[in-house]
């Protein structure tokens, strides 16, 4: 009974000095508030850039992070109680001039947090010296909005500076253009953040596996894998094999010709890419690989012959999309 006495006492001496805190840290920064001198601004991370930094509007993909931070132009050290995402930032943003609004739900649910703050707990705090400036959050759009669509965007934002504290004027609008996925692919693969590579699958070695060159039948498999080097989730679509495959065999050093036919009927799909339908869309998270497809080499060149090959490939990311660029090489052998 005497724990339990305690244990009460020092929870409600907890919350009272909590509530003391509070109170005392509103009142340093109510005024600085009032005055502007306490403001907030947005950015966005580098790693999220699909331009130089110094280029503007950014270009970014549809899922985006957004970087707060405050700066304090008083002479006085402030602290930042940080407590709830939601509760804490009020992003306001505009696509082509016209109100987003918030995904399904949330608009409620933040009016719950405003009539009952209770539930909002402190997790940490942010000191910020005189006349200097502190990072706060990220906001992840997609918590507000989902996946943006693409089009052209201004966002502004307050943020509250403690539990039960004041809010900072609007930041200053931060512009930005969302890409379409095959623009984003665009992007990347001219940065050459994007690239294949070819591989013979378990399946297809005999003893001695991996010793290279590999030695093959003449019915050859190929994996082709993707490789995303950027900070950037990406979805590529899959159609069709020789619509999205362009690769190179090389023979004893001399380029290996299609087999009769092959190029008359890749050129009529060049032509009329709206007859190549999307099978399935693979997504690839940043800094990783995925397996894309087989490519069965007799489907292009029919049986080959005995000899030292080389191959290389380009694969496109799109209808109408970005071809990578080629592949590093794969040496094999064709035994008899």
């Amino acid at each position: 009974m005497f724990k339990l006495a305690v244990a009460s006492l020092l929870v409600s001496s907890f919350s009272t000095l909590a509530g003391q805190t509070t109170s005392s840290n509103v009142k340093v920064l109510q005024p600085l508030v009032s005055s502007n001198l306490i403001t907030i601004s947005m950015d966005i991370p580098e790693a999220e850039l699909l331009n130089k930094s110094a280029e503007k509007p950014y270009r970014v993909a549809g899922k985006l992070y957004v970087k707060v931070t405050v700066k304090n132009d008083s002479d006085q050290r402030i602290m930042v109680r940080v407590a709830d995402r939601f509760y804490q930032n009020r992003p306001q943003l505009f696509k082509d001039g016209k109100l987003v609004p918030y995904r399904g739900g949330l608009a409620e649910s933040l009016q719950r947090q405003e009539e009952d703050p209770g539930f909002v707990s402190l997790r940490h705090v942010v000191w910020v010296s005189p006349y200097s400036s502190e990072e706060l959050t990220e906001i992840d759009l997609s918590d507000w909005y989902g996946e943006l669509e693409p089009g052209s965007y201004r966002l502004i934002s307050r943020y509250r500076l403690d539990v039960h504290g004041p809010w900072t004027p609007d930041s200053a609008p931060l512009l930005f253009q969302v890409l379409s996925n095959a623009n984003v692919l665009q992007e990347l693969v001219s940065a050459k953040l994007i690239t294949i590579g070819l591989d013979i699958p378990e399946s297809e070695l005999g003893e001695g596996a991996r010793e290279k060159p590999y030695r093959l039948t003449n019915k050859v498999y190929a994996r082709v894998v993707v490789k995303n080097n950027s900070y950037q989730n990406i979805r590529i679509k899959v159609v069709d094999r020789y619509y999205q495959n362009r690769p190179q065999l090389f023979r004893d050093g001399k380029l290996v010709p299609y087999r009769a036919g092959l190029a008359e009927s890749l050129q009529k799909q060049e032509e009329y890419p709206e007859f190549v339908s999307v099978k399935q869309s693979v997504s690839v998270g940043s800094y990783s690989l995925s397996d894309l497809t087989n490519l069965r080499l007799n489907d292009w060149y029919g049986d080959l012959e005995p000899g030292n090959y080389r191959l290389i490939n380009r694969y496109r990311l799109e209808i109408k999309g970005s071809w990578t660029p080629d592949s590093e090489p794969l040496f094999f052998e064709v035994v008899e």
